[in-house]
């Protein structure tokens, strides 16, 4: 009996494989073409992506070596850094956002190496209008666009246009805290331009040089015993 039994199971297991391959066989027939076709167009996909990070990295290495060259070129005499400009031009059409503020700022320094004052500050202020820089390249060509026109610009103009960069603790603070200083003193309040060359003079973070200069105005500026201390805060510091 135990015999039949386990003749019948080996029966019913042959059975059920030959089922599963030719199952199998009619799947393969049915599908097995689209999923060569599928593998085929994976495998494409993978190597037409790796082709394209390829040629990206390749182009980024020529624009790389592009604004090399240019930046090499402004220091070479007139006729190298007038070849620079056509390069720096081209760069400031780049995909990568990078090259573009580069190669906007390093075209304005080059202008205003020049004396081309107005052609700098128009540089600067392209840069500083296009949001798809990143905010430090915008605020540098703002700084560096405001110290060309300060001359031209009313007073409240450049309070304005620094007020966000004219505070302790911002990377710019040096600056565009002088520049307000002396805004405030051009526009007649020396006494909102005395705190901000007191902080100045205070900012270890600050170059020496305008640290200097702070110090000297802000104890011109001080009446003939008043401490330092005595001077009314900053405009938009925070409270202490």
């Amino acid at each position: 009996m135990a015999n039949t039994n386990e003749t019948g199971n080996a029966f019913i297991r042959e059975v059920d494989e030959e089922y599963r391959r030719e199952k199998l066989g009619t799947y393969w027939a049915r599908y097995g073409r689209w999923l060569l076709v599928g593998v085929a167009a994976l495998l494409i996909a993978v190597a037409g992506w790796l082709q394209w990070r390829r040629v990206q990295a390749d182009r980024a290495n020529e624009r790389a070596q592009q604004f090399a060259q240019a930046l090499s070129q402004t220091r070479g005499g007139a006729e190298a850094a007038k070849k620079a400009q056509g390069t720096l031009a081209q760069l400031e059409t780049a995909p990568e956002p990078g090259y573009r503020a580069l190669a906007l700022l390093e075209r304005a320094g080059a202008a205003a190496t020049a004396g081309d004052s107005k052609g700098a500050a128009a540089l600067y202020n392209k840069a500083a209008a296009n949001t798809d820089l990143a905010k430090p390249f915008r605020d540098l060509a703002t700084l560096k666009a405001t110290q060309i026109e300060f001359d031209t610009m009313a007073p409240q103009a450049v309070i304005d246009r620094l007020k966000s960069m004219a505070l302790p603790g911002n990377p710019w603070f040096g600056t565009a805290g002088e520049l307000t200083a002396l805004a405030q003193m051009k526009a007649g309040r020396p006494e909102l331009a005395r705190p901000l060359f007191e902080a100045l003079a205070k900012e270890e973070s600050v170059p020496p040089s305008i640290r200097g200069r702070a110090q000297q105005l802000a104890a011109a500026m001080t009446p003939v015993g008043a401490p330092a201390s005595a001077a009314p805060a900053l405009p938009g510091a925070p409270a202490k």
